[in-house]
């Protein structure tokens, strides 16, 4: 058993590595966070193996309790920063940097599926303005009429 938790705790060490590599603005606060725990893990100077010390116990739930608040602030983070996008394509490469991050678990399906409402609200903005306007376009200023319709 207490193989088990050593193992989740290198595991999640290494699955939170990649916040330091990541190229996603803003994510240096949530870094230093996790180096923070990360620190605190290791300092601990009794024998994580020993089962007879139950410090270990009480330290193991303290870094479960640290990864979820991490993993609940970088869920928030990622949401904030894709609402935060003035149009839809900014709003997908942003999706698109968090996507090449699959070791945080982030849930995206939710924001892909707005990105792609609002894209298809976009394409139907457009295709009412060129259902209103192809009969006559308006025409680019300083242009000659026929080669400023198409």
């Amino acid at each position: 058993r207490r193989l088990e938790k050593v193992q989740d705790m290198l595991q999640t060490m290494d699955r939170f590595s990649i916040l330091g590599s990541s190229r996603v603005e803003g994510l240096e606060s949530h870094n230093k966070q996790w180096q923070a725990v990360v620190g605190m893990a290791k300092k601990k100077n009794y024998d994580i193996l020993d089962h007879r010390k139950q410090e270990f116990e009480v330290d193991y739930d303290d870094f479960l309790r640290a990864v979820d608040l991490l993993q609940t602030k970088l869920q928030k983070f990622m949401e904030g920063c894709v609402e935060k996008q003035s149009t839809t394509w900014k709003a997908i490469m942003v999706l698109k940097k968090f996507e090449d991050m699959p070791q945080l678990q982030l849930e995206m399906e939710e924001k892909w599926y707005k990105c792609l409402q609002s894209y298809a609200k976009d394409l139907d903005v457009i295709r009412k303005q060129y259902q209103k306007q192809k009969e006559n376009p308006p025409i680019p200023r300083n242009m000659p009429p026929i080669s400023g319709r198409i």
